[in-house]
Formats: structure tokens, C-alpha cells, sequence
């Protein structure tokens, strides 16, 4: 909790700002309960206009609603034809949230790919 909080005040000191439009936890690691609970005090506080996840499993986000007083607004997950997150897609139509999906290039250093191999 401590942590989060210093992490965010520090972040916004070198950004030079006042508030965040959406401030997300990437992946479920480590006590990102606390942190989630950081984020719902800076949220309250004003200095966060939205919170959210990135790559939450269902049951992870489930978690999260269950027994938190924010529900995440945004659940930040990778998606493209060879990998298209149906589970996830079905999960997040039943609940009033905002899917943001973002494609992964797959794009090594001195090695380009064309479209049409992915």
C-alpha cells in the first residue's frame, strides 16, 4: 500500500502533474491488493480519473470486484487472430466494463515481418 503510494507521488513528481486520466496495475504479481487499494484512495482523492488492469485473468478480475469498492474501468489485454482472448471477451461483455485490446507486433530487433505473416 506504502509502496504504490510513494511509486504514484514519485511518478507524478517526475511527470510534473497533478492527476492521472487512468492508471493501470500490469499483471496480477506480487500484493497488488495493496496496490489496488492505493489506487481506490487516489482515485477518491482525485489524483486518478480512472483505475484498471492489464492482463487480469477472469478469475483475477472477479477477485477484484468481489472485494474491492471500485471495480477496475479498464481491463487492458493483448489480442489478435492467433491469440484472441475469447474467454476473456465473454467475460467482460457480462460486466460493465471497458475492454481496451492493444496487438503485440512480434517484431525482432533487425528482423522485419510483413503484415500477412501474422
Amino acid at each position: 500500500y506504502d509502496n504504490a503510494l510513494r511509486a504514484f507521488d514519485k511518478s507524478m513528481e517526475l511527470l510534473g502533474l497533478d492527476y492521472l486520466d487512468l492508471y493501470l496495475i500490469h499483471k496480477p504479481y506480487g500484493n497488488y491488493y495493496a496496490a489496488w487499494r492505493a489506487m481506490e484512495r487516489l482515485y477518491k482523492e482525485g489524483r486518478i480519473r480512472a483505475i484498471g488492469v492489464t492482463s487480469f485473468s477472469n478469475e483475477r478480475l472477479q477477485d477484484l470486484f468481489l472485494h474491492n469498492e471500485i471495480r477496475p474501468a479498464v481491463n487492458q489485454l493483448e489480442t489478435h487472430p492467433f491469440f484472441q482472448q475469447q474467454s476473456a471477451n465473454k467475460f467482460l461483455q457480462c460486466s460493465p466494463h471497458v475492454l481496451q485490446q492493444f496487438i503485440s507486433a512480434h517484431i525482432s530487433a533487425g528482423e522485419q515481418r510483413s503484415g500477412s505473416e501474422f
